[in-house]
């Protein structure tokens, strides 16, 4: 892409408002998945005051004061469609939809298999510093905060981009804008087997002009919607909790609800994932009981799955650990401390 192609960007931002992370988790929740296992994970960047350029250009005053949201989508990305919608799963995995779909993965995986191993510090990193809880379950996926945050290196310039490419291990916006691609491309999925939705949004304030080849870029590169409306109107938050829910599969309602955009917003970033995996190995609902979960605020009753095979075990001074295999999607692993 030319240079003169490219979207202005946001000067320098102020430090102190750079940021709003929302802090609320989801609600504990009884297990739901027998034969699957689903999580669903939200990150949520705002951008207040900001110093220097503009990534927008002035609305003149006929644009309105109307104070409503109308749900605008100012630049729609365009995702994937579902492979093999509504085949049963167990069907699927012996089709030809199936072969076909597994051969493009795995090309897209293999094309992005250096960087995966390149964001393995990056990963761990950010682990240490979002799984702090000592008396709650915390949900990080580290893909997302590396999509959010390169969503904001997109829209920035000068020192806060530096600071955020320096982050993120990346020599200069290209080569993130580039990363971020094939990493979504090896990650998504939408089949009857396996879900691994990835979706992205910019919410902006409709009272400040905004260029179409930005909104472009970030449509094809990071696979971002674009929303214009009124940052604090009752309508544009009902209207993010309804894109986020979407998005994650429902799981996330809880948190959802209670997201507003201040009003001196002047855009915010979304980062969504929805993952559901069906077990390779599944877990019988015969041998579910109840029984004692000893968690960090206490002992709680609960449903609790059972199963007996054999697995990946790792034992060390701390923690116990087991794998459990995905369809199609790796493992998850358990980690008991001692």
């Amino acid at each position: 892409m030319k240079k003169e192609d490219l979207f202005e960007v946001l000067g320098n931002i102020d430090e102190e408002k750079v940021i709003k992370a929302a802090d609320k988790q989801a609600g504990h929740r009884r297990p739901t998945w027998i034969r699957w296992t689903a999580i669903a994970a939200c990150i949520l960047l705002c951008v207040g005051l900001i110093r220097g350029r503009s990534l927008f250009k002035p609305v003149t005053d006929d644009a309105g004061d109307e104070d409503a949201f109308s749900a605008a989508l100012a630049y729609g990305a365009e995702y994937p469609d579902a492979v093999a919608e509504g085949m049963d799963p167990g069907e699927y995995q012996e089709s030809d939809e199936h072969w076909n779909w597994w051969e493009d993965t795995r090309e897209n995986i293999g094309k992005s298999s250096e960087l995966q191993k390149n964001l393995s510090g990056y990963y761990t990193d950010i682990m240490k510093d979002l799984l702090t809880s000592d008396d709650e379950n915390t949900v990080c996926s580290p893909l997302n905060t590396y999509i959010a945050f390169a969503m904001l290196a997109e829209v920035s310039e000068g020192n806060t981009r530096q600071q955020v490419l320096d982050m993120l291990g990346a020599s200069d916006i290209k080569v993130l804008r580039d990363s971020v691609y094939s990493l979504w491309q090896s990650n998504y999925a939408d089949t009857p087997s396996l879900k691994s939705v990835l979706a992205n949004s910019f919410w902006l304030n409709d009272k400040v002009g905004y260029k179409e080849k930005a909104l472009k870029v970030l449509a094809e590169k990071y696979f971002a919607s674009s929303f214009s409306g009124t940052p604090g109107s009752k309508d544009m938050d009902e209207a993010l909790h309804q894109w986020i829910d979407n998005n994650t599969g429902g799981l996330l309602t809880e948190y959802s609800k209670d997201i507003k955009l201040d009003p001196d917003t002047v855009l915010a970033l979304v980062s969504t994932i929805y993952y559901k995996a069906a077990w390779v190995d599944e877990f019988l609902p015969e041998n579910t009981v109840k029984e004692t979960f000893h968690g960090a605020r206490g002992d709680t009753d609960t449903d609790m799955m059972h199963r007996t095979g054999s697995m990946a075990v790792s034992t060390t001074d701390s923690f116990t650990a087991v794998q459990l295999g995905l369809t199609d999607s790796g493992y998850m692993t358990f980690y008991l401390p001692n």
